[in-house]
């Protein structure tokens, strides 16, 4: 058994994390695999030891068509190769229908969004197993797949080698406390536009506090949060801090009081399993199918209505003024992370996966490419609404619906 993983940029986002930590749990079962990306997009030095191979240097301008045949020959053209996984890349779905027969598809789905799902969904007559990261994901697949189908689809979380998170020392008491938020800082999907409003209201009730930010800037966002913590006036207490890497991250993290996850979408929310496996109390979103099945709110964590921006500032401030709670908290939410989302078992159910994949008796037809006639599927284009509307109104839905 060979697993073929498609992958496109890692970087120091919940993704990124989430790939090296696959890889890990494939070495660490024994599993021989071969990561393939499109462009030579690494972030995370870290990930280079498992010998990835790109086809581009991150420097080259191409059409998607003049390298698709690249792509294709890259999986097709090892005969060892038993298995193919995209993970996440809605470009790698396009190969597909051009893979040998006897190659095994298996689609990793990590968004809960209609393009994600529409995407996941291209050539499905092709896909041996699907594995969505998160019961929400689960739940839309089992909606937008016949039940006939339903047996195709193995649910694997997302998980983190808990062992390597130090755990926070409460007898070190932060003067003032400190809040965290750890991913991608943009107020599409993560709701970082929040962030100015719930430190405005802190401030307001005389909480003294440090609210910093890790990641990087995504979707032009920079000019727009910048503005809103001047609007709010709260430029002196709301920081962004950079990039650090996940290394990093697991000695960085315990420093903190409490993480805050303000999101509006999430597949997964793999920086909330990994604040809580230090022991850091957490505040989040109270997302269906995703953070409500890692948090169980009031004991290991404190789930908040997505919009609520009061009771953000509620549950942040009733932590920030009891030590004890914090502490307790942190400590079931450790305990939680441990039992629930640890890398021991990531292996293991991924082998059942391509196992399953392996004992799918479908006949398969490979198609010829021709790079003179291809056109991007529409089904692996974004959603139409997507693409049309514009990204005020794409904001605005995306706290809504």
């Amino acid at each position: 058994m060979k697993i073929y993983i498609g992958l496109t940029e890692i970087r120091c986002d919940g993704m990124g994390s989430a790939a090296i930590n696959l890889v890990t749990a494939l070495q660490r079962k024994g599993i021989a695999f071969q990561t393939v990306h499109i462009k030579r997009e690494v972030d995370v030095p870290e990930f280079l030891a498992c010998n990835p191979r790109f086809l581009r240097d991150t420097n080259e301008t191409f059409k998607f068509e003049d390298i698709l045949g690249e792509m294709i020959r890259a999986v097709n053209q090892d005969p060892a190769c038993t298995h193919f996984m995209h993970f996440g890349g809605r470009l790698w779905g396009a190969i597909i229908p051009y893979l040998r027969p006897d190659i095994k598809v298996v689609v990793s789905v990590h968004g809960v969004s209609s393009s994600s799902i529409k995407n996941a969904l291209a050539h499905q007559e092709r896909v041996s197993v699907f594995v969505p990261v998160s019961w929400g994901v689960e739940e839309l697949l089992k909606k937008a797949l016949p039940k006939a189908e339903h047996h195709k689809i193995i649910r694997v979380v997302n998980a983190i080698d808990v062992g390597l998170y130090l755990q926070k020392q409460y007898s070190v008491i932060n003067q003032p406390p400190k809040i965290l938020y750890m991913g991608r800082v943009e107020d599409v999907t993560k709701g970082c536009d929040k962030i100015p409003w719930i430190a405005k209201q802190l401030k307001a009730q005389g909480m003294r506090f440090q609210w910093d930010l890790y990641g990087y800037f995504h979707f032009g966002y920079e000019p727009r949060f910048v503005k809103a913590l001047a609007r709010c006036q709260v430029q002196d207490v709301v920081a962004h801090k950079g990039c650090l890497l996940p290394s990093e991250l697991r000695t960085m993290i315990p420093q903190y009081d409490v993480l805050v996850m303000p999101s509006n979408h999430e597949g997964f929310g793999l920086t909330l399993v990994e604040a809580m496996a230090s022991g850091v109390a957490c505040v989040a979103s109270r997302l269906s199918g995703v953070t409500d099945k890692i948090i169980d709110d009031g004991k290991n964590g404190v789930l908040v209505s997505r919009n609520d921006i009061a009771g953000f500032a509620r549950a942040i401030e009733s932590l920030l003024c009891d030590a004890d709670l914090r502490q307790s908290m942190g400590a079931a939410a450790r305990e939680r992370a441990a039992s629930c989302f640890d890398l021991r078992a990531h292996g293991e159910n991924y082998l059942r996966v391509f196992e399953q994949a392996a004992n799918d008796p479908a006949v398969n037809i490979q198609e010829t490419f021709d790079v003179q006639t291809y056109r991007i599927p529409e089904a692996l284009k974004s959603h139409i609404l997507a693409r049309i509307l514009p990204p005020a109104i794409k904001r605005f839905l995306k706290k809504i619906v």
